[in-house]
């Protein structure tokens, strides 16, 4: 990897079983999981951070991007600046609605791998005989449809409204392939090594291939086309799509990463940081609403945005969500805050996710188009410290 990858890289999950009865929410690693880290090896990368909560003793939240080597307070305008650098972004909280209830989704499902725009379809993991994995999709309780998963090490997921969806196998010797579920089948995707990140409804996909392009399947069973890159860089890749197919990613080039998307007609919009931060990172996209983050220059501080590719305005996002890591309709973002709760962002209101069933590791997967259906799973820790063992979560925002 170069050191843009790894400044780029997602961190791996937290180590070990919390002592005491600690509760711990986490947006992001759930979001990511042991089985959903997104595979880079070869240049298509995710957005670097980490939101780590710990609920006792006053320990705040922290958010880490690996191209720093601490992690620091989201919302800790008056901590102290390193000598030289840049002070915190003073950033207002925004007004706290009501909380958002939980409950247990219907059926069966255990922990949550994908959610489609929707907010009506869900995937989990769950062995078959002779130890093999199957794909399985939920709506309402009822079981859509299931697969047995080729031998992975690692597997992502993406699905869509229709509950098909897309899945990227990590090999044991670290060779990534993408495959899709439609129509009933499983099938790999044309064009040999790479990732699949998104599916719309009517089966465009979006991913990257080997050696560091952002491409689109235009159907399941189409030939990859690269999108565009413009002049002076040197490689791209793919990190989401929304219904509309525009897609999300980066372009490196000249020793930096760029935030870029491509529109429907193909063409590539670059989204340079504002004055005065780094290098920005795009980490959703639904219904014309970009979010991701940027820091400030020689700290680790992070600051959220999201983004309007219709109107082409960027806009700051309240403290609470200094990190959004899920994109829904309208705007609305899942952001993790320093009281150590996970906020909604709806209708410029912060809806605060209401206490799980039970307690465990807490993290929200996806929101609904409308923003009042967010759905996650509840990781409960076992004497083994498994953190696989959970149940799946919706939390309506009346």
């Amino acid at each position: 990897m170069s050191n843009n990858d790894d400044a780029r890289a997602l961190l791996g999950p937290l180590a070990g079983e919390p002592a005491g009865a600690q509760r711990l929410d986490l947006t992001e690693i759930i979001r990511a999981g042991d089985k959903r880290r997104r595979t880079r090896t070869w240049g298509t990368t995710a957005l670097a951070v980490v939101a780590v909560a710990a609920v006792g003793a006053g320990t705040a939240v922290s958010v880490r991007n690996a191209a720093h080597t601490s992690g620091v307070p989201m919302s800790s305008p008056s901590a102290p600046s390193p000598s030289g650098s840049a002070p915190a972004p003073d950033r207002s909280p925004a007004p706290v609605g009501a909380e958002c209830r939980s409950a247990f989704l219907p059926g069966p499902t255990t922990v949550v791998h994908a959610v489609d725009h929707t907010g009506r379809y869900v995937l989990e993991e769950q062995k078959s005989s002779g130890g093999k994995v199957k794909a399985v999709v939920w709506r309402g309780g009822a079981k859509v449809s299931e697969v047995t998963l080729p031998t992975f090490t690692d597997a992502s997921y993406a699905l869509n409204g229709k509950g098909d969806f897309v899945v990227t196998i990590t090999s044991a010797t670290g060779r990534t392939t993408p495959y899709v579920y439609a129509d009933g089948s499983l099938t790999a995707l044309k064009g040999g090594n790479g990732v699949a990140v998104a599916i719309t409804d009517n089966g465009r996909i979006a991913g990257s291939q080997q050696p560091g392009s952002a491409v689109v399947w235009q159907s399941p069973d189409a030939e990859p086309t690269k999108l565009a890159l413009p002049d002076g860089y040197y490689a791209s890749g793919a990190d989401g799509m929304d219904e509309s197919g525009t897609v999300i990613g980066y372009l490196q080039g000249g020793g930096s990463t760029k935030a870029a998307l491509w529109l429907p007609d193909g063409s590539v919009r670059e989204l340079p940081a504002p004055v005065g931060r780094d290098e920005r990172s795009l980490t959703g996209i639904a219904n014309g609403w970009a979010v991701g983050s940027d820091t400030v220059p020689g700290q680790g501080f992070v600051t959220g945005f999201r983004y309007n590719v219709v109107t082409g305005k960027s806009e700051e996002l309240p403290a609470q969500f200094g990190a959004p890591q899920v994109a829904g309709g309208e705007g609305n973002v899942i952001g993790l805050y320093d009281d150590a709760k996970t906020y909604v962002y709806l209708n410029g209101v912060a809806r605060p996710l209401g206490r799980a069933p039970v307690d465990g590791l807490l993290g929200a997967l996806g929101i609904s188009d409308d923003g009042r259906t967010v759905t996650g799973s509840i990781h409960i820790f076992t004497q083994k410290g498994d953190r696989n063992s959970g149940r799946a979560v919706t939390w309506t925002c009346d």
